[in-house]
């Protein structure tokens, strides 16, 4: 009787702190809302502004929705940004969840996008918005178990270039990028679909762990074990995620074939750039209304896009040419 009570005290505590920090040590707490379950939000902001090293940060909540997003309150502020920090949210997964999103975004845009679904999960870089020649890339991506009528919460730790995602110990993502380091200056966190809810947030600073740099090869060896995702559920992303893997190993193995699209593609990006400013710059209002008008009257402009387009087919044609498999489902698009 006394073991089964130690067992079961012992089963409570592993929870409790299955999802402690293990990248990160936690610092200050920066922002902690809680939301009512099934309730619509009403549009409403923190009591106070959470102040950091480098500007004030605050909770903003959407009417209307189960939405709660962080951003800086003063306009003048825009060195205003997070780092290292531990991110934890808890939400209900009822019928019909669509997905749990976690959005960062730097100044140019979308930066890292942490996706959690009933069918798989990932990480999606989004294509860089400060680069003529963007592509998305996926760190990382596993299967899912998870399953309705439950309640979840997931850890976010990013520190550096590096992030570690938990929900538990068969749902998670870990992995590096470049994007991941960037300053945010934004996040959003929604729970789509059904009647599935946000029930909480928690920010924290995060100060490197002492012993990271020996445990990172464990989690390394664990990704191994994960569940994988059905390909049959997904077959979509599973062709995305393999052409964002092929095009991300030909660029650092130098591929001198693909170094040559690549270097044709740049090259009339940038005739593109010079004749019409607007492309791939900084989505202002100025520049959205100018491409907005070059595709409804500029018959040059719309031609040097079905070029670009072309350029593009070029690429996908060779990525076939090292694996005839990458297109091979009727319902997955090239583009």
């Amino acid at each position: 009787m006394y073991r089964f009570i130690l067992i079961f005290l012992f089963s409570i505590c592993f929870r409790l702190e299955a999802n402690e920090p293990v990248m990160l040590v936690k610092g200050k707490l920066l922002a902690e809302e809680t939301f009512g379950r099934g309730e619509k939000l009403e549009a409403r902001e923190s009591a106070e502004d959470v102040v950091m090293s480098n500007g004030p940060l605050k909770w903003v909540s959407e009417e209307g929705g189960t939405k709660a997003t962080l951003k800086s309150t003063l306009q003048k502020e825009e060195e205003t940004t997070l780092g290292n920090h531990i991110l934890e949210c808890t939400f209900r997964y009822e019928e019909e969840l669509d997905r749990t999103q976690i959005v960062y975004n730097d100044e140019f845009g979308h930066a890292i996008i942490i996706q959690l679904s009933p069918e798989y999960h990932h990480v999606r870089k989004w294509p860089d918005q400060d680069l003529l020649h963007r592509f998305e890339e996926f760190p990382d991506a596993s299967g899912s178990s998870l399953k309705p009528g439950e309640l979840y919460t997931v850890t976010v730790e990013m520190c550096d270039s590096e992030f570690l995602i938990r929900i538990n110990d068969n749902d998670f993502l870990f992995g590096e990028n470049y994007r991941a380091g960037r300053a945010k200056h934004r996040i959003a966190v929604s729970v789509e679909g059904g009647q599935s809810t946000l029930e909480s947030i928690r920010l924290w600073e995060g100060t490197p762990r002492s012993d990271w740099t020996k445990n990172r090869e464990a989690w390394i060896a664990r990704q191994q074990d994960r569940l994988p995702w059905e390909k049959e559920a997904s077959e979509d992303f599973e062709s995305r995620f393999r052409v964002a893997a092929l095009r991300r190993q030909l660029r650092d193995n130098g591929d001198p074939g693909y170094a040559a699209i690549v270097k044709e593609m740049s090259a009339y990006l940038e005739e593109i750039r010079s004749l019409y400013p607007f492309y791939g710059a900084k989505p202002t209002r100025k520049n959205v209304l100018a491409k907005k008008d070059a595709r409804l009257h500029d018959e040059r402009y719309r031609s040097m896009l079905k070029h670009l387009a072309q350029l593009e087919e070029k690429e996908l044609t060779y990525f076939q040419t090292l694996d005839s498999t990458l297109f091979d489902s009727k319902n997955v698009k090239k583009r």
